[in-house]
């Protein structure tokens, strides 16, 4: 994946140039609806939201800002991942896979005076592989349907020249 002229993102203003082109959706913050934390990892804050024009559940990943402000290294590398995570959704091959979490759309919010940016997923109502096989009764057969669902979707990753980089069970959702 490249960015045209290999152009750096040094500010959201890069990354909506960046973004633009994709032809994904843009999300108004304002539309979505009765927030509930779900889930944190080193880069991303998920909730779960309700889309007021749908009525459909999504998952919203806000990216998780420096702890110091005047870090722009750091600012730099988080709105990177963001822009990595949406370059390789939209990527055909990864895009329409079954076992690949679906990109809905991007946006911006507000917070503390700082502008957030987020995408949005469909949501895993079942959550983790972690929360499932914690909260499930889950046959044998079950497992090994998941583990091949799992390397189904990493294979068509790998196949498009992507590394996950960081599976473990909190990071693979049930649907």
């Amino acid at each position: 994946f490249s960015r045209p002229g290999g152009a750096e993102i040094r500010s959201l203003d890069d990354l909506l140039r960046t973004i633009q082109p994709l032809n994904i959706r843009l999300y108004d913050a304002a539309s979505l609806r009765h927030p509930q934390k779900v889930g944190e990892g080193a880069s991303y804050t998920v909730f779960r939201y309700a889309d007021s024009g749908t009525k459909e559940a999504v998952a919203v990943k806000q990216i998780k800002l420096p702890d110091d402000a005047n870090n722009h290294q750091a600012f730099q590398n988080r709105v990177e991942c963001v822009l990595k995570d949406i370059e390789v959704m939209c990527h055909p091959p990864i895009s329409q896979h079954e076992n690949i979490v679906t990109l809905l759309g991007y946006g911006w919010g507000l917070r503390m005076g700082d502008i957030i940016p987020f995408i949005v997923t469909d949501f895993a109502a079942l959550g983790t592989l972690r929360d499932y096989l914690r909260s499930e009764t889950v046959t044998m057969q079950s497992k090994l349907a998941l583990c091949s669902q799992v390397a189904c979707g990493l294979n068509r990753l790998h196949w498009a020249s992507v590394a996950h980089g960081d599976l473990k069970l909190e990071n693979v959702l049930v649907f």
